[in-house]
């Protein structure tokens, strides 16, 4: 064991019993637990945990009488017998550089342990969390706020942190990590700044490929013609831990090679449907892979759903703008709607937060299984609506007005959704984690 790990162990080991009589029954009755909590919001019930330097298990305890799966490993003997006697569970002796787990964790809780680590040290325990993780695993840590490394008058080895200097060791670990939340506290009821971080587990394995919005100038100039990608959804894509990847067009045409790549497709909203979106609805289609259509991208999947209870020859490219210019000549899919003048408005000269609105959403779907209510506030930005699917589709939320809102596949071997409304706007929607936490399952 390094030098400075000894001289701050013995000192745990030395006053253990000092810190366990701090924590009585009493004082944890009345013990704020903010930060747990915030920490188990990102878990599903029952989720497996590792308590990483848990101390007297104090946290331990409130996890397991939360019915949740508590692994607790500490560094310290003395904290070993008083946490094993205290949760009625058995506790290892570990140091942090020998552990090693592998897809165990669904999530690692490490209140103010981490801070013991010197700057060698910190990314080699931080690899071995990211090995302990499962796909997508929640690490919380804490540390005291600060800008350097330091020892106290008790021996102990502090590594202080700011935002900017753990943000430069998470990028270090090339991209195993995606910062999700960052926040300041008082811990212990005491004086002393706390710096606290969530960080989600990458799963770089899974490659989202992003549509464009294409978007053509009307100027003959060559560089005036181009094709765009919002920022927030490759933000949320690496934010649930896959990789976006652009889908770059050839001459107006999806490549094959680019969609082999990708285990699933984002198609986003826009000012114009290309047909080539409908080349790469028709692969994904007949490849059974994963797509989330938003605003456009929604009506974009209605129009296909239709088309193709229309169409009566194969399924190509031709036949299929055949059939959709034949059908939509009498009878359109998409249509204006009657505020849709509002949705301009907010769009221009409002703050988000005015295209917010109730969503009423049926029971017995993919959207209820994401969202746990059946009333939901969303943001709604777009000008048209969808006034038909095609029976690919079931209609799963409306506007309060009767606007279709979400549509999600009939067919269970096609993990396919369309939202109207667009999730990516609202820092709490949980609608891009659960597409790519569940692009590879077989039952949606």
């Amino acid at each position: 064991m390094k030098e400075y790990m000894k001289k701050t162990l013995n000192y745990y080991e030395n006053n253990a019993q000092e810190y366990a009589n701090n924590w009585t029954d009493d004082f944890l009755s009345n013990y704020d637990f903010t930060v747990p909590d915030i920490f188990l919001s990102y878990l599903d019930a029952n989720a497996n945990i590792l308590d990483l330097g848990y101390g007297t298990g104090r946290d331990s305890k409130y996890f397991l009488d939360k019915g949740y799966n508590v692994t607790a490993i500490d560094g310290s003997q003395e904290f070993c017998k008083m946490a094993s006697k205290y949760l009625n569970l058995p506790v290892a002796n570990i140091n942090f550089l020998d552990m090693d787990y592998t897809d165990e964790f669904d999530g690692v809780f490490a209140c103010a342990s981490l801070l013991h680590l010197n700057d060698t040290d910190l990314p080699i325990v931080l690899e071995k969390i990211y090995k302990s993780l499962k796909e997508n695993g929640i690490l919380y840590c804490s540390f005291k706020k600060g800008e350097a490394s330091r020892i106290d008058d008790n021996s102990r080895f502090y590594n202080d942190m700011t935002e900017e200097k753990f943000t430069k060791i998470i990028n270090n670990l090339n991209g195993k990590f995606h910062l999700l939340k960052t926040w300041e506290s008082n811990q212990y009821k005491s004086s002393t700044k706390f710096i606290n971080f969530i960080l989600r587990r990458r799963n770089m394995t899974k490659i989202i490929g992003i549509f464009p919005t294409v978007r053509i100038e009307e100027e003959s100039h060559p560089y005036h013609k181009r094709y765009e990608f919002i920022i927030h959804y490759p933000h949320k894509i690496y934010e649930c831990g896959a990789i976006p990847m652009g889908l770059l067009l050839d001459h107006g045409h999806v490549s094959k090679e680019q969609l082999d790549l990708c285990d699933a497709f984002l198609l986003p909203g826009g000012h114009r449907i290309d047909k080539s979106v409908y080349e790469l609805l028709i692969y994904a289609y007949k490849n059974k892979k994963p797509v989330l259509g938003i605003c456009m991208g929604m009506q974009t999947m209605s129009i296909f759903s239709v088309i193709l209870d229309n169409l009566k020859e194969n399924l190509t490219i031709d036949n299929f703008l055949n059939k959709y210019t034949e059908i939509i000549k009498d009878n359109p899919i998409i249509n204006k709607i009657d505020n849709g003048e509002i949705h301009d408005v907010l769009l221009a000269d409002h703050p988000i937060r005015d295209a917010f609105h109730k969503l009423s959403i049926a029971k017995d779907n993919i959207l209820y299984r994401i969202y746990q209510e059946d009333i939901i506030d969303i943001v709604c930005l777009h000008t048209y609506e969808v006034n038909r699917v095609g029976s690919l589709f079931k209609i799963s939320a409306k506007s309060p007005k009767g606007v279709i809102e979400a549509i999600e596949s009939t067919n269970k071997n096609l993990f396919w959704i369309g939202t109207q409304f667009h999730p990516e706007a609202n820092p709490n929607d949980k609608i891009f984690e659960y597409f790519i936490n569940n692009i590879n399952e077989k039952k949606y």
